[in-house]
């Protein structure tokens, strides 16, 4: 079952505090514990194939780092976001991430609802135009054919 975003959060305090915000949203969610394991975090994300997946990145950041990228390349037209206690640090591990939102914790679950929010639906549009260039595709070939 599709599910708008995937809360791969530590605190499950932080994940039902986020899940209400997207809920707020009408936006549909899925949160796990990171220290369930790598393979309950991707078999999370393929079972869900969520638009965005919030993920804390945990010190020393090493392992938890090699987690999302194994996320990321299994999951590409996923959007990432991630939190760290010490973003500096988690940067400094992981040069990758220099790329991506990335939150200090304590974080503003508003802002990072917001920035859920938008992301999922420019996702979102994104496939509508696809959608409607296929279709049009289809119809161009249509006329042709007759």
């Amino acid at each position: 079952m599709h599910r708008d975003v995937a809360l791969i959060l530590c605190n499950p305090d932080v994940i039902d505090l986020v899940a209400y915000l997207l809920a707020r949203r009408n936006m549909t969610y899925v949160g796990l514990d990171p220290w369930a394991g790598v393979s309950s975090m991707q078999g999370l994300v393929s079972m869900h194939r969520p638009a965005c997946v919030v993920m804390d990145l945990i010190p020393d950041y090493r392992s938890s780092g090699q987690y999302a990228l194994r996320l990321m390349k299994l999951h590409p037209e996923a959007k990432f976001i991630f939190t760290a206690a010490d973003p500096q640090l988690a940067l400094a591990r992981l040069p990758w991430l220099k790329g991506y939102a990335t939150f200090q914790k304590p974080f503003d679950p508003i802002l990072l609802a917001d920035l859920i929010t938008s992301m999922s639906h420019r996702r979102a549009k994104a496939a509508a135009a696809r959608l409607g260039a296929d279709r049009e595709r289809q119809t161009n070939l249509m006329r042709t054919a007759y």
